[in-house]
């Protein structure tokens, strides 16, 4: 049975197993299943909307002036760059919201990553890549904690996230 346009596919692609939900549109699940990176076993014409695990995404706040879509695109790879270890050629960065100090927010994955992904998906259309982190609630002044498959993600504002391993996490929660 081919998936309607009111139904979507939520995909969690975390680093050792895929699991995926197809909702319909009241967001009821339809279908699940899991499988191995890299493997479709979903009703193609659904649109995806990926959680990517978040060790492999990095969240920026970026003092940038509004403009326009297309010199935006140009402007967030450069206000970005000193951010990263690497060139921004090397990165995919997207912009997000607008904090309430008018920073910009960006996520940055690597373009190795975004590439074996959007490979793995080739067919599928991808409405949305976000890191899955930024999933759990948010509590002003509080650290939302989750375990999943050996690590821990963790959300500490509103565009502050990370996985992290286990033995880390108190560290993390001393710096805060």
């Amino acid at each position: 049975m081919a998936a309607s346009n009111k139904e979507h596919i939520v995909l969690h692609a975390g680093a050792s197993r895929w699991s995926w939900q197809r909702l319909d549109r009241s967001r009821r699940i339809l279908e699940q299943g899991e499988v191995a990176p890299g493997e479709v076993a979903w009703p193609p014409a659904a649109p995806v909307h990926v959680l990517l695990d978040a060790y492999q995404c990095l969240g920026l706040r970026l003092t940038l002036p509004r403009l326009s879509a297309g010199k935006q695109a140009q402007a967030i790879r450069w206000a970005a760059e000193e951010h990263l270890a690497s060139s921004a050629e090397d990165e995919h960065v997207v912009a997000g919201p607008r904090d309430e100090e008018d920073r910009l927010c960006a996520v940055v994955i690597g373009q190795v990553a975004m590439n074996g992904l959007m490979d793995a998906l080739q067919g599928q259309v991808v409405d949305q890549v976000v890191p899955d982190a930024l999933c759990l609630p948010l509590q002003p002044g509080r650290v939302s904690l989750a375990a999943l498959d050996g690590r821990v993600l963790a959300r500490w504002g509103d565009w502050d996230f990370g996985s992290f391993e286990p033995e880390l996490i108190q560290e993390l929660l001393d710096s805060l």
